[in-house]
């Protein structure tokens, strides 16, 4: 498809956006569909965007008992993702399709079921277009890597030792789905409003507690909302 190249090497979609938590930009979606649909216009094509959920993992279910309170909890070794799915149509009825994922987080703090669905559908939305538009992302927030310059570090208002320990705890993960739960945790710690909400982010991401830039959140949070209580390990 001709006009694909002429629409890719015209795209400009800026970060215009800043996380004030983790003080890096960033675009989202609805930015890139806002740059690219008056080019699109001029080119005679149009964008759609689709999306498919899918359950991944063996369909297997635990079920344990609360003897003190005569509860039943059932849990599955099955994820839940969203699939979106971005194509371009030209003139002629050519079409290309570029597919990401993103999956839901059994919950999150401050939001209702339906707010945690959105959000990885906007997640796996932003990849999509970035994937059919050619967009680099390797200064993006999913990384959570603050970079020197461009926009990032003490500019934004972030102390040079917390940078440094930011890029620190990023260096040593060497995973992107391991970086991408720490970008998905820190951003639930940012929302949190209560010592309850950051005691059950703490218990949700096991895997993230050794590292730096998780605790260092997790401390200022509670620092933040008033919580002094210093001696509560699951919020220090």
């Amino acid at each position: 498809m001709k006009e694909l190249i002429s629409i890719q090497s015209r795209l400009n979609a800026p970060k215009g956006r800043t996380n004030q938590f983790g003080h890096f930009r960033y675009r989202s979606a609805e930015d890139i569909l806002a740059a690219v649909k008056p080019i699109l216009r001029e080119e005679g094509c149009f964008i759609t965007l689709t999306d498919e959920v899918r359950e991944v993992g063996q369909p297997a279910t635990t079920v344990t008992e609360n003897q003190k309170t005569g509860t039943i909890q059932r849990t599955s070794s099955t994820r839940i993702y969203i699939r979106a799915t971005a194509t371009i149509t030209n003139a002629a009825g050519d079409t290309l399709s570029v597919s990401a994922w993103a999956r839901e987080e059994p919950s999150r703090a401050g939001m209702d079921a339906a707010q945690v669905t959105g959000a990885a559908s906007s997640y796996a939305r932003k990849y999509a277009l970035c994937g059919l538009l050619a967009i680099d992302n390797e200064d993006d927030p999913d990384t959570y890597a603050p970079q020197n310059g461009g926009g990032h570090g003490a500019q934004n208002g972030a102390a040079p030792a917390q940078q440094q320990a930011q890029q620190q705890a990023y260096a040593t993960t060497g995973d992107a789905e391991r970086d991408a739960m720490l970008n998905r945790a820190l951003q639930q710690v940012a929302q949190a409003r209560t010592k309850e909400d950051l005691v059950a982010i703490y218990t949700s991401f096991t895997a993230l507690q050794p590292l730096p830039a998780f605790k260092s959140a997790m401390t200022a949070r509670r620092k933040a909302l008033g919580i002094r209580n210093a001696a509560d390990k699951q919020t220090a």
